[in-house]
């Protein structure tokens, strides 16, 4: 919780008084905010922006689904149709109604540079939701792109750079197709240089960025530092690939598979980046660490547009239950919110 001392000077550079008036002050803001808060959980509308009359009317309707929270969307490849073997491939079609439940059911749509800000102690709108792609896939071009430019609505990519512009079975974007989609507005991040594969580790096959692996060159298992030199090295080549071919200085990262290992955050954090990503059910919270955020895995096949709604549901239910869990959440934000725009009040962490 916010210290006493700092909460007396906080509340001296802004409101001037004495500290009893000062402390009678900050209590009765809190509890305004509690008391006008209520109405979230009770259930409120939103007002989204409109480019008409109607669409402002209707957008005034939109129910309020949660607040103060992202729900990161990941998918993978889109092919024409649907194959229940192929587990990361998602319909064209199926995706496009994706997109339609998410704009007619009053989703907000913002780029991962929304979801940093809202990390910092920026705020959101309701029912927030970002949209990721994994690998870098072809088809994002093909058949994702037109769909999201139709909506005006940003999207990230994650990209192998080993992998670009290679051909066969399932095609990587070119660089060329990644300068243009840039250009459009599109984001482009890594998802591991070389590091995207399953290797041998000490007792099973591991993904190759989460511990040390079996190195042919070595003839042996790799130390631990010398894995750490790996992935840091790893790291290092897929910003530089991204610098050079695309301009792109890159602030974040894409845990391969979604999985991760301490020495492989401490890695990421010490490279300069600022989010990243794995998979799990969870929402992006105030709270969340930056470095290890949960994303909705919603690009399969069979995954409908209701589908897709009842997983944000989901994964939008606090984990404690009843008004008291409610509350807790609505104050943390508030501390959090706090903290963010007065002077001194994050300290050294």
């Amino acid at each position: 919780m916010i210290g006493i001392y700092w909460r007396e000077r906080a509340t001296t550079r802004i409101f001037g008084l004495r500290p009893k008036a000062r402390h009678g002050c900050l209590v009765a803001i809190i509890m305004a905010l509690i008391v006008t808060g209520l109405a979230g959980y009770q259930g409120e509308r939103t007002s989204l922006p409109a480019g008409s009359r109607e669409g402002a009317a209707k957008a005034a309707e939109m129910p309020v689904h949660y607040r103060d929270r992202v729900a990161v969307l990941a998918y993978h490849h889109i092919a024409p149709v649907e194959n229940p073997r192929e587990t990361a491939t998602m319909s064209a079609e199926n995706f496009r109604r994706h997109l339609k439940a998410l704009q007619e059911g009053g989703f907000n749509v913002v780029s991962l540079e929304g979801v940093e800000n809202f990390l910092a102690g920026g705020k959101i709108p309701p029912n927030t939701v970002a949209i990721t792609f994994d690998d870098g896939y072809e088809s994002f071009y093909t058949y994702a792109f037109p769909e999201l430019e139709k909506r005006h609505m940003p999207a990230s990519v994650f990209l192998i750079l080993n992998l670009v512009g290679t051909t066969g079975r399932t095609p990587y974007l070119t660089w060329d197709e990644i300068r243009y989609l840039k250009a459009k507005g599109v984001s482009f991040h890594s998802h591991s240089y070389d590091g995207h594969r399953f290797a041998r580790g000490a007792r099973k096959d591991i993904a190759a960025l989460t511990g040390p692996i079996y190195r042919q060159d070595l003839g042996r298992l790799e130390t631990r530092q010398e894995y750490v030199a790996r992935i840091a090295a790893d790291i290092a080549q897929a910003r530089e690939s991204l610098a050079s071919e695309a301009g792109i200085n890159d602030k974040y990262f894409c845990y391969p598979y979604g999985r991760y290992s301490p020495e492989l955050r401490e890695a990421s954090r010490a490279s300069g980046y600022k989010l990243a990503f794995g998979l799990g059910q969870g929402m992006v919270t105030g709270e969340s660490d930056p470095l290890l955020l949960p994303r909705l895995n919603v690009g399969r096949p069979g995954i409908g547009p209701q589908d897709l709604l009842a997983a944000i549901q989901k994964a939008a239910r606090p984990k404690s239950k009843g008004f008291s869990g409610w509350l807790k959440a609505r104050a943390m934000n508030l501390e959090r919110r706090v903290n963010s725009v007065l002077p001194g009040a994050r300290g050294n962490g």
